[in-house]
């Protein structure tokens, strides 16, 4: 009588015990990392490794995708007891290895056909192909709920350090942990993560933020990053970046609060790390749109600088403020001849009634161009210039 690959099936579990016994020998003595598993844990995941075999060479079918089972709960209970995931691994193919060694055996002692002794080593892999699928996919997932619960939790400490809520004994705790320095000023930053790689993007900053001896801490808050900045970044940014001016870590908000107000000012604007130097006055343009309105009616409407005339009027005004209103500078600039650059500001004096010469008259200038590039960057603002 011809045996059958469900009859060697049936042998191979009646050696459970064998070789779940065997199985944690080799576990231990191999995989140190496995220390901290109890041998009643290993013995019972052996034994169902072994009924899984048993199952698949009766069936004659490994198991699939969709029959999540002991792959996914064994991983997780490997990975939360500090086992690598190379060693989950390594460990199932331990057991898998007792397993068909056995089966092997046992196919050889009762004449199963050699046919079906490699139809059964087939199916035997098989399984261990499945459990490694299962286990990866389970790595996966847990490494990503980690990774969202550690970035939640930096958001957190972030929103409760920049409310000045670092004196709070559980709040200074975590910032310890994260790595601040209770006795070092940080700048608060803001910036727009770019839509390409922007985990990449934040880790970048962050390690750019840390100084020689105080490190920095960044989260993604809502559609931004913000963060504590232990000195300003010096890298190249595709993004525009406002960083606040140093403060202690339990009066975070005046930083946060020039931060905020450097954002609302660059967040339109070219890319770059922008502080309270880089920006100067003209934060206050942005602060004060009702001054800009007012300079801009009085000094730049009359030019009708939506005109081609008047967008060329403009620019020269823009040039001469650039270069200190040297004439000749500025008809080097815009390659043209003096008296090009003398014929055009006369007629800016003509029309706005102003010599543009004394120093409020060319600061008033300055705020109006800036208010007029300030709308221009929004999305109501101007459009290309139109003929004369």
């Amino acid at each position: 009588m011809t045996v059958t690959i469900a009859q060697i099936a049936e042998r191979l579990k009646d050696s459970q015990e064998t070789i779940a016994n065997e199985a944690a020998d080799r576990l231990f003595t191999e995989l140190a990392s496995y220390a901290a598993v109890p041998r009643a844990l290993i013995l019972e995941s052996a034994r169902t490794n072994v009924s899984r075999g048993v199952d698949t060479l009766i069936s004659r079918s490994a198991p699939t995708r969709a029959q999540v089972g002991e792959d996914r709960d064994t991983t997780r209970d490997r990975i939360e007891r500090g086992v690598p995931i190379q060693d989950i691994i390594r460990a199932y193919r331990i057991c898998l290895s007792v397993t068909h060694a056995r089966f092997l055996s046992l196919a050889q002692e009762h004449g199963l056909p050699a046919e079906e002794t490699l139809t059964g080593s087939t199916l035997l892999w098989e399984v261990g192909d499945w459990f490694v699928a299962g286990a990866a996919a389970e790595y996966r997932d847990h490494a990503g709920a980690e990774a969202v619960q550690h970035s939640l939790a930096r958001g957190s400490l972030v929103t409760d350090l920049l409310q000045d809520r670092a004196d709070e004994p559980h709040v200074l705790h975590r910032a310890v942990g994260f790595g601040i320095d209770p006795e070092h000023s940080y700048s608060v930053l803001i910036a727009g993560p770019p839509p390409e790689r922007p985990a990449r993007f934040l880790a970048e900053l962050e390690r750019a933020c840390r100084g020689p001896h105080a490190a920095a801490l960044l989260a993604q808050v809502g559609e931004r990053i913000i963060g504590l900045a232990a000195q300003p970044p010096a890298l190249r940014v595709s993004t525009p970046v406002a960083v606040g001016t140093p403060a202690p870590l339990t009066e975070l908000s005046s930083s946060a609060g020039i931060a905020e107000r450097i954002w609302r000012f660059v967040r339109t604007r070219e890319p770059g790390v922008h502080t309270l130097s880089t920006c100067s006055w003209r934060l206050a343009v942005a602060e004060e749109p009702e001054i800009g309105d007012h300079l801009v009616q009085s000094l730049l409407t009359p030019l009708r600088p939506r005109t081609a005339t008047g967008a060329e009027l403009l620019s020269t005004l823009r040039t001469l403020l650039a270069v200190g209103m040297n004439v000749r500078l500025a008809a080097e600039e815009l390659l043209v001849h003096e008296n090009t650059v003398r014929y055009r500001l006369q007629r800016c004096r003509e029309r706005t009634g102003r010599r543009l010469e004394t120093l409020p008259e060319l600061f008033e200038l300055a705020w109006a161009l800036e208010a007029w590039d300030t709308d221009a960057a929004t999305p109501h603002g101007t459009g290309a210039a139109s003929p004369d």
